[in-house]
């Protein structure tokens, strides 16, 4: 605790052990002061009225002081611990935007993907639809002549000959997808 004194006429005159206690039990009830109570504790104290006053407007300063000190380190407390929080959450959020950021590749993957299964389904789809095409171009029996059209007004010999019904053309159905219906004979090699 820092010294009590007061200047008494250019002499310093320091205060007693009493006097002290005193004065800081009545700056604990009220750190202000009244002139009636100036009065009565400057008694008790066998200090001028003056001297109490100034000791309680040192105290008063130092008090603020002290108090100034105590409010400062709570607020740094707080600040340390906002701080702490400030940059865990910012840590969170930047794993967060990472994870953000894998989910939207792999949900734009999965579209990808999504779509080279449709297309591959409508390729699956046109494909049979053409097979059909095809299958039905097959005579559905085999007397030796095909009549088709497409190959001229006249019968011709079948080269397909007592191969049983429409599987013939499942062989090489693949191969000739994209030929014409003309080319087709010509090009099957059994």
């Amino acid at each position: 605790m820092e010294e009590d004194t007061f200047s008494l006429g250019g002499k310093k005159r320091r205060l007693s052990v009493d006097q002290v206690k005193t004065l800081e039990m009545n700056f604990k009830e009220e750190n202000k002061l009244e002139q009636e109570r100036k009065v009565r504790i400057a008694k008790e104290t066998r200090l001028h009225p003056r001297q109490v006053a100034v000791w309680f407007q040192n105290r008063r300063a130092r008090w603020k002081t002290k108090q100034l000190e105590r409010d400062y380190c709570v607020l740094q407390v707080h600040y340390d611990s906002l701080k702490l929080e400030y940059n865990n959450l910012e840590h969170e959020t930047q794993l967060l935007t990472s994870k953000l950021k894998e989910l939207r590749a792999k949900v734009r993957e999965g579209k990808r993907e999504e779509e080279h299964t449709m297309s591959l389904k409508e390729q699956k789809r046109e494909t049979e639809e053409e097979n059909d095409k095809i299958f039905q171009m097959v005579p559905t029996s085999h007397n030796g002549l095909c009549s088709w059209t497409t190959l001229g007004s006249m019968a011709e010999p079948c080269q397909f000959r007592n191969y049983p019904e429409k599987e013939i053309i499942m062989v090489k159905l693949k191969e000739l997808r994209n030929l014409n219906y003309v080319d087709y004979a010509s090009n099957v090699q059994w």
